[in-house]
């Protein structure tokens, strides 16, 4: 598995990527006309004082299996950032899986796999926060912002009658507009396109009604000023870079070049000799999907650290969680599970079975587990994860 923190409007964290490197004989590639993306959404957690955390694994349809990819994230403001680069995709398309977090409702952002040289591409668009709500029946109303000044706002909805009469109605800072009549459509889906300003204001709440005779939904969202504000301050952004690394998180500008993997960096003692800077450069390789390269270097620095700190001590664990990870990525599981079950251990032993730390290591075991099919065994390893994540923010 591989890690990367990307602080822009959202952060994104690929959890777990395939690598090429050593995978099975490829089948010839195929053309990729109709490639696609799908995600799947794991799991949604709560960061006090933060936001949410939200998990995706990423598939593919229709990309060869015999390329390496990059992945691109364009966020709503047209930027473009690299999340991650020479990783694979699995003979059954799955791709990686990435944590994002730090938007504020509504926004969306493109994630996009591309073949390193240029052969195949496939792109999905996600909104982590959406603004949506539900009516009684079942009919559902989504919001999304057009462009990021909050002014102009696309209304969707669905499950209404079957080609049956709307009305619909809203509201913006307590001014109501006047209830109107609209045609459905056969599928009973609607769409509008909304401007919420009011004279005077630069911003502020509003909402979009439709019903149907057996069901009706109200949306409510910001515009505006109050749109923007309703995200993540760059105080709680700064907030949330700093919570995940006490958890030994690494964090990365998006702007840096590289990435870094999503592994516990506990402290140890000041005798580090030469092994950080020798697990530096494997990290860096590491990213690089350089993994044969990366591999050594990891096995030298802990070496140096079982002799000059003791087979027990933390960084004995940090570097065992490396390899597994790295181990993970080439399919070697077999090498990878003792490495994970040392890591676990001595944190265990050292921090404690309710440390965040652990519950990075939990996830980190969980994702070797499932590349095994070893699926009942995973799901145990992030219940109790995401039980010890629960209790640190309480």
């Amino acid at each position: 598995m591989r890690g990367l923190l990307v602080i822009l409007s959202v952060l994104v964290v690929p959890l777990g990527a395939w690598s090429q490197t050593e995978q099975p004989a490829p089948s010839p590639s195929k053309p990729a006309e109709s490639a696609r993306l799908k995600y799947e959404e794991k799991s949604r957690e709560a960061v006090k004082g933060v936001g949410e955390l939200v998990s995706y694994a990423i598939w593919t349809e229709g990309l060869p299996t015999d390329k390496k990819y990059s992945v691109t994230v364009k966020w709503m403001n047209g930027k473009t950032g690299e999340a991650a680069k020479a990783i694979g995709i699995e003979p059954s398309g799955y791709a990686l899986e990435v944590q994002l977090a730090s938007t504020f409702p509504g926004e969306r952002f493109e994630l996009a796999v591309i073949a390193q040289d240029g052969s195949a591409r496939a792109s999905v668009e996600i909104t982590p926060v959406p603004i949506h709500a539900e009516g009684s029946s079942g009919c559902r109303l989504f919001v999304q912002p057009l462009s990021l000044d909050g002014n102009g706002f696309q209304i969707m909805g669905d499950g209404f009658a079957l080609g049956h009469d709307l009305r619909v109605s809203s509201t913006s800072s307590g001014e109501r507009s006047g209830e109107k009549t609209v045609k459905g459509r056969t599928d009973g889906s609607l769409k509008f396109v909304i401007f919420p300003a009011v004279v005077g204001k630069s911003g502020g709440d509003a909402t979009f009604t439709a019903s149907d005779d057996s069901c009706s939904v109200t949306v409510a969202y910001r515009w505006g000023d109050q749109m923007r504000s309703s995200g993540q301050s760059a105080e709680a952004r700064a907030a949330l870079k700093q919570q995940l690394s006490r958890q030994g998180i690494s964090v990365s500008d998006p702007q840096a070049s590289g990435s870094v993997p999503a592994t516990p960096k506990p402290a140890s003692s000041d005798k580090a000799g030469d092994w950080s800077a020798l697990e530096k450069r494997g990290r860096s390789l590491y990213t690089e999907g350089k993994l044969a390269e990366a591999e050594p270097l990891f096995v030298q620095s802990l070496g140096i650290v079982e002799k000059e700190l003791g087979p027990n001590d933390l960084a004995v664990a940090f570097l065992s969680n490396d390899l597994g990870m790295l181990y993970t990525s080439v399919g070697r599981l077999s090498e990878a599970e003792p490495a994970f079950q040392r890591a676990l251990a001595i944190t265990e032993k050292k921090l404690g079975p309710n440390h965040p730390t652990v519950a990075i290591l939990l996830t980190n075991y969980a994702g070797m587990l499932r590349r095994a099919h070893r699926t009942a065994q995973a799901d145990q390893m992030e219940a109790r994860a995401k039980k010890i994540r629960d209790g640190a923010t309480r």
